[in-house]
């Protein structure tokens, strides 16, 4: 102890020599003073002052350090930059293990936190560490002080309003939901409260991050009094039989849908009985089968599930793995099935004639291939209000729908030729609201007369050939009501006849072109030229779209301003716009007076002359852009101030 007191005796005579003479210049860095004066005894062969003097700038170096660590490791505390605060102290305790600094941060950062027991493991890491006993005392009294907070500590979840708890627990997803309804009784009891949280629920194993596990249906299951809604997305064979116990167990006395997407049902006798169980409440069951990732699907007895849903309202069934599905039988009557959708790989007609023969009240049917033989059963139906198929080759058109009293509002329908559907519509011309169809073979020679199509609102019509344009004429003339037409996938070449019958409609307020690739621009052009020709009193053209069109825009933006009716348009290829046709464009929907709504799409860069004119047409309402880079320069003024009509999306 003598030797260690000579050792440090010169250097205490030399700090307070420095204290006295004034040596140190900078207070904040003794350590620099030290250097020096070590330097010079070094350089006068005093080496024992040497190494007292550098010994004592070192020890000055590392206090220094530690509260540099101190001060940036507070400083990401208040950032919430926690990890990052906790690495400066660890390294704090690093370099000085004896100073209570290092151990004092590290117990803040954990109970900023809100992590009070850390904080006291940390704390009584220091106490036995450190050397002073001030240093000591302090210790115990943050020790204390975490120790109070963990007694008292409020849980936010159990304490916050029903209000806040529940929008923040919309944020979580159905696998996050049933995890935290294992943290405590508290959470469980606060999760079964916010009842809204559980009514839509979908279990989907798609997901590569949340993963089920066995347990977490019986979890589910807690919640299953307030499940309204339930989706299954991709179950294994286990899970599903794990899902169906619970929903046998009669827990589920709120379901009104159920909704499989490409799950493994595995034993078609148990979801048999899962869905008999539930039918009391269940409305809309709905299975659809695309992909399956061990290849295989069991049969599954259509009849047999309709008949276990006695009170079923909307049945979708969609397999292209089932070459079997119409066994089992029907005991009853579907008196309350008003929606079937049919979607299968070989059906067989005659079960699905004896389904439509037990659905006395069908509003809504959609099948996939239908022959005349089943066309001759549903055309008893004079209900129906909703009908969608697709016509077998084999079929014969000539005898559809023979109904006196027919009441389709909405049909689609893709066809082989004219003929297929042209008889269907004449049978429904009185009812018929909103008509889609497809043709893709060759016309025959047609010249069915056409009756009026007195309450025809919308229509959207495909075809490749150009020689269907004369059966879409007679469409047009046939529809004096159209309120809304778009030609989607079709081939405009030589349809003089078409475009001047779209001229002649008096109530035409949307038209939509999509994926038009082959086409006679100059008539495109001119039919566009004679609608801005119409006088404001006669036209009434409101939205004009174009989707995946090979129009020559930028000769089209002189004319579509011009449409003074026009309050929308939306081009979603605008990439085949340049700069010059898009600066015209809403140079000239300055002076517009109706315009209200602008989308565009595939834009990228685009000039402050284009920004400027697009911020100087006042009445828009919404301006929606995807894809452009300097999405600032749009929404932000030169002013400060930000366009509140003005939405922009970037494409990712």
């Amino acid at each position: 102890m003598k030797m260690s007191k000579r050792k440090v005796a010169p250097a205490t005579q030399n700090r307070t020599k420095r204290q006295e003479t004034g040596a140190n210049t900078d207070p904040e860095d003794p350590w620099r003073t030290s250097f020096t004066l070590g330097r010079n005894a070094f350089d006068m062969a005093n080496y024992n002052a040497a190494v007292d003097n550098i010994t004592l700038g070192l020890s000055d170096l590392l206090k220094q350090q530690v509260k540099l660590l101190d001060v940036r490791a507070a400083a990401h505390g208040m950032a919430a930059r926690f990890e990052a605060g906790l690495h400066d102290a660890q390294h704090m305790i690093q370099l000085a293990p004896t100073l209570a600094a290092g151990y004092l941060r590290a117990g803040e950062l954990y109970s900023m936190q809100g992590h009070h027991q850390r904080a006291i493991d940390v704390y009584l890491q220091g106490f036995a560490a450190v050397i002073d006993n001030n240093d000591k005392h302090m210790l115990k009294q943050h020790s204390t002080l975490s120790q109070t907070h963990l007694n008292t500590r409020v849980d936010i979840i159990i304490k916050a309003p029903y209000e806040i708890v529940s929008s923040i627990l919309e944020y979580f997803d159905t696998k996050q939901l049933i995890d935290l309804l294992g943290v405590s009784k508290g959470w469980r009891q606060c999760l079964l409260e916010c009842s809204h949280i559980w009514s839509t629920t979908e279990i989907c194993e798609r997901r590569p991050v949340a993963r089920f596990k066995q347990g977490d249906m019986i979890r589910l299951a807690c919640a299953s009094r307030h499940i309204v809604e339930l989706t299954l997305v991709g179950l294994g064979e286990e899970l599903c039989e794990e899902l169906f116990g619970q929903l046998m167990g009669n827990t589920f006395k709120s379901l009104r849908v159920l909704r499989l997407y490409d799950c493994d049902i595995g034993h078609v006798g148990s979801f048999l009985l899962t869905i008999a169980r539930v039918a009391d409440t269940l409305k809309m069951l709905d299975i659809s089968i695309y992909a399956i990732d061990n290849g295989c699907f069991p049969s599954m007895p259509v009849k047999s599930m309709l008949s276990a849903c006695r009170n079923l309202e909307k049945f979708c069934y969609v397999n292209q793995f089932d070459r079997n599905p119409m066994t089992g039988w029907i005991g009853t009557n579907l008196r309350t099935l008003t929606s079937l959708v049919l979607d299968l790989w070989e059906a067989d007609e005659s079960g699905i004639a004896d389904i439509i023969r037990c659905c006395p009240n069908l509003r809504h049917l959609s099948l996939e291939g239908c022959s005349n033989a089943l066309l001759q059963i549903i055309r008893r139906y004079r209900q129906l209000q909703f009908l969608s198929f697709n016509l077998d080759e084999d079929g014969e058109p000539n005898i559809l729908f023979k109904s006196q009293e027919p009441g389709i509002h909405q049909l689609e329908i893709c066809a082989d030729t004219a003929d297929d559907f042209m008889p269907l519509l004449l049978e429904n011309a009185e009812t018929l609201q909103v008509l889609n169809i497809s043709f893709v073979g060759v016309p025959n020679d047609w010249k069915t007369p056409m009756q009026p199509l007195v309450n025809l609102w919308s229509l959207t019509i495909y075809f490749g050939d150009p020689e269907f344009s004369h059966v879409v004429s007679h469409l047009l003339r046939a529809a004096p009501t159209l309120r809304s037409l778009t030609i989607d996938d079709c081939t405009l070449v030589n349809c003089q006849d078409m475009y001047a019958t779209i001229l002649r409609l008096e109530h035409l307020e949307t038209l939509e072109f999509r994926q038009i690739w082959n086409c006679d621009k100059a008539l495109v052009m001119d039919l566009l030229r004679r609608l801005a020709a119409k006088k404001a009193r006669v036209s009434t053209l409101k939205a004009l779209r174009f989707d995946c069109c090979c129009f020559a825009f930028d000769d089209l933006m002189d004319i579509i301003p011009r449409i003074l009716t026009l309050r929308e348009l939306e081009i979603l290829d605008s990439e085949r716009i340049t700069e010059q046709g898009l600066n015209l464009l809403f140079q000239k929907l300055r002076l517009h007076r109706s315009i209200e709504t602008v989308r565009l799409n595939d834009l990228s860069r685009i000039s402050d002359t284009t920004i400027e004119h697009m911020r100087a047409v006042k009445q828009l309402n919404t301006l929606r852009i995807f894809g452009m880079e300097n999405v600032d320069d749009l929404i932000q003024a030169d002013d400060g101030t930000e366009l509140e009509d003005v939405t922009v999306i970037l494409q990712r």
